[in-house]
């Protein structure tokens, strides 16, 4: 079926986007690479390319928990694959496209599969870049308690 994704052909694109991505650090090389898909995607041989789309929601799921450390990050997947069903389910496809040129993909659940792969790689990458200390002197949404006057000395 051409709307099955070739978890194979995802690993290659993902390898190959972090192959090339520049950046000082894993989360900066991340990002790069994510912009990269998403820029691909954005075009008339990416836009209905669900290998593509699985892999750019790795990418961002991965650059989005290796930045935050926020395993909050899990349900993102999960709840942009139920809008995207909703919005079709109710004939608003059209209001999910980035690009107005290109449709909406349909909602794949092996997108949902490699975006949690790529929460779980983050938060690994996440815990690898920030010593425990950080991690733990670190709100929710990344300012720190000693910067906040929350801890005294």
């Amino acid at each position: 079926m051409a709307d099955e994704i070739d978890d194979d052909d995802v690993r290659r694109r993902i390898g190959q986007a972090l192959l090339v991505a520049p950046g000082v650090n894993v989360s900066e090389r991340l990002g790069n690479a994510w912009q990269a898909l998403k820029a691909e995607r954005r075009t008339a041989g990416g836009a209905t390319n669900v290998n593509l789309a699985a892999a750019e929601h790795y990418l961002y799921a991965r650059f989005l928990a290796s930045v935050t450390g926020d395993s909050a990050a899990a349900a993102l997947p999960l709840g942009y694959y139920l809008k995207k069903k909703i919005y079709f389910l109710l004939g608003k496809e059209a209001s999910l496209r980035t690009d107005p040129s290109f449709p909406s993909l349909a909602p794949q659940f092996g997108t949902v599969i490699w975006g949690q792969k790529g929460v779980n790689d983050g938060l690994g990458d996440y815990h690898r870049e920030h010593s425990l200390w950080e991690q733990i002197s670190t709100w929710q949404f990344g300012t720190s308690f000693v910067e906040s006057g929350q801890v005294k000395y």
